[in-house]
């Protein structure tokens, strides 16, 4: 057997069942690169010992996830548009040396929705949730899909805070609500951890109607009761695990220059959502 040649990884703890290894381990087979993706846990006390490290001399490449997506961004010699304006970084691309922080959330929540492009022009979003993945799903609805205006349904004032800076200065024109909702929404979507265990549900279900497209960012379970409760109302339902799918598509491309085979990964990722399998990336 030939020896890696390329090697990438995903930083962040708790990380042992993350499905990224399946995902990226199954594209680098398909399509026959001497590749290898594996767990590296790191913690945040961690960070300075890895980058001044050996074993990030061995990476092509890596990917970020919580709670270090902000926390590493001192250490990168240049950062993306994306990954600059939600001051975040979940994928890294290691060339010569130097480290180009990227981030991959915008394009991997967009991907699913292009589909609804023409309903949600101009439309009213709804957004539970005001962190990080909540950023990034703004971004998104405003630059993709040049929504009109948008609300945020969220416990943390101190976040909604920080939410509310950040949004004004990216996006002035766009009007922003807080803790208010009616049914006019076009597309509503859950950012926040709620639904990761399946008997949790976020508030009420009167926003929902058959005009709506929902979105989970929960990917675990497969369908989360926001979801089921959306398609009572027949509305229009987008799982959490295509976001997980297009937002590895996109980290695939930078670091390989090759397209993912999608459609193969999504395939086993669902049956292996189906079978029980649980906790995050």
């Amino acid at each position: 057997m030939d020896a890696i040649v390329n090697k990438y990884g995903l930083i962040g703890s708790p990380i042992s069942h993350s499905f990224s290894p399946l995902i990226f381990n199954k594209a680098f087979l398909e399509l026959d690169i001497n590749s290898k993706y594996d767990l590296l846990d790191v913690q945040e006390s961690e960070l300075e010992s890895f980058f001044h490290g050996e074993v990030i001399q061995q990476l092509k490449g890596f990917n970020v996830t919580t709670p270090l997506k902000r926390s590493v961004i001192p250490y990168m010699d240049t950062l993306s548009t994306d990954a600059e304006a939600l001051g975040a970084v979940n994928t890294v691309m290691i060339k010569d040396g130097n480290l180009v922080g990227y981030n991959t959330d915008i394009y991997g929540f967009s991907a699913p929705l292009q589909k609804f492009q023409d309903d949600l022009k101009h439309s009213n979003a709804l957004l539970f949730g005001a962190g990080g993945a909540a950023r990034a799903v703004a971004t998104a609805l405003v630059r993709d899909y040049n929504i009109s205006a948008l609300t945020i349904i969220n416990r943390s004032q101190g976040r909604a805070d920080e939410f509310s800076v950040w949004f004004s200065q990216l996006f002035p024109s766009i009007p922003l609500t807080f803790n208010s909702h009616n049914s006019t929404y076009k597309i509503i979507i859950n950012a926040t951890n709620v639904g990761r265990i399946s008997s949790e549900f976020i508030g009420g279900d009167d926003f929902f109607n058959k005009q709506a497209i929902v979105y989970d960012l929960v990917y675990n379970p497969i369908e989360t009761e926001f979801l089921k409760k959306a398609k009572q109302k027949e509305a229009k339902v987008i799982y959490g695990f295509e976001m997980l799918l297009y937002q590895a598509e996109r980290a695939f491309e930078l670091w390989t220059q090759q397209k993912m085979p999608t459609e193969v990964i999504r395939s086993i990722l669902e049956k292996k959502l189906d079978h029980g399998a649980n906790n995050p990336r």
